[in-house]
């Protein structure tokens, strides 16, 4: 400790060989797949993964005497969390030409789940350094925590394509999604998108440009997503702990919204991409317009 006029500067080298800060993890996670072709121009896909983690953070201070600067008491803080996370998803997909025609249809699902829980305590004046364990300290200054959560989603979607001999593409998409951050009434909500091209580069009447032109497409589209990250149980009303003058109290920490839903934006576009020289110069120009309605944001209420 270094002294001057009177107050004393800490070395936060010495403080960090002192003090303790412990964190242990364990983790496993994985990722299996499983790919089929039960019939011709047909395949299944499936896939399951996981992810399983825990972890044990200790803190510890202890009695620290360096003459002008002191901590005359120890404490210790511990906390113990928990992890799952796992999900499970399949495709099907059937793909098949006719001539110059070629269609590809695809319908699939996806689910995921993810848990947390953590138990933490403290306390402070252990009678040892020693030993570090919370239950050793004064009962008074005991402290603990506690918390769980989760949060879930479910989704069915299809996508179509057409391709006609490399020059018109044609796509359509449509999920349906469902979200634990959301109340019963509104967990699910539908999403389209449709989407054209023309490859006018490949027509016989722009054969002349082979030479400079090596891409020309010409693009349309609108489509519709959905946002539901608002965090768990935004729709409910939780209760938070409130200390009175006639003891421990509880009050609502939100008010309750069941009406809330997705927040979906809404987009067309058109586009148009060039290439000259085998691709070695490229242009693309992009014009849209995109729309959020019922945008999910938090309004400050009074007190």
């Amino acid at each position: 400790t270094v002294v001057r006029e009177g107050y004393s500067n800490k070395n936060p080298v010495a403080l960090a060989m002192l003090n303790t800060n412990v964190l242990k993890r364990q983790k496993l996670t994985g990722n299996l797949y499983a790919e089929i072709t039960p019939i011709k121009y047909v395949t299944w896909r499936s896939e399951i993964g996981f992810d399983q983690s825990n972890s044990d953070a200790e803190r510890y201070r202890p009695i620290i005497d360096l003459g002008t600067y002191q901590v005359p008491k120890n404490s210790i803080n511990y906390q113990k969390n928990s992890n799952l996370f796992w999900q499970l998803k399949n495709y099907l997909t059937w793909a098949q030409s006719f001539g110059d025609h070629h269609v590809t249809g695809m319908v699939g699902q996806e689910m995921w789940e993810s848990s947390w829980n953590y138990l933490s305590g403290g306390s402070t004046g252990l009678s040892s350094d020693d030993v570090h364990n919370v239950s050793l300290g004064d009962p008074k200054s005991f402290t603990v925590g506690s918390g769980f959560g989760s949060a879930a989603m479910a989704s069915v979607f299809t996508r179509w394509t057409y391709n006609y001999a490399d020059r018109y593409l044609l796509t359509y998409t449509f999920r349906y999604d469902g979200s634990s951050n959301f109340g019963p009434d509104n967990r699910w909500a539908g999403f389209h998108s449709v989407a054209g091209s023309w490859r006018f580069n490949n027509e016989k009447f722009m054969e002349s440009t082979k030479g400079w032109l090596s891409n020309g497409k010409l693009r349309l589209g609108w489509g519709q997503t959905g946002n539901s990250n608002i965090g768990s149980y935004k729709w409910g009303s939780p209760l938070s702990v409130m200390e009175t003058d006639l003891g421990v109290s509880y009050r609502p920490a939100q008010i309750a919204n069941k009406n809330i839903k997705w927040e979906s934006q809404e987009q067309i576009n058109v586009g148009l991409d060039l290439g000259f020289f085998d691709n070695r110069i490229n242009l693309t120009v992009d014009w849209y317009n995109k729309e959020s309605k019922d945008m999910l944001m938090p309004l400050q209420l009074p007190s």
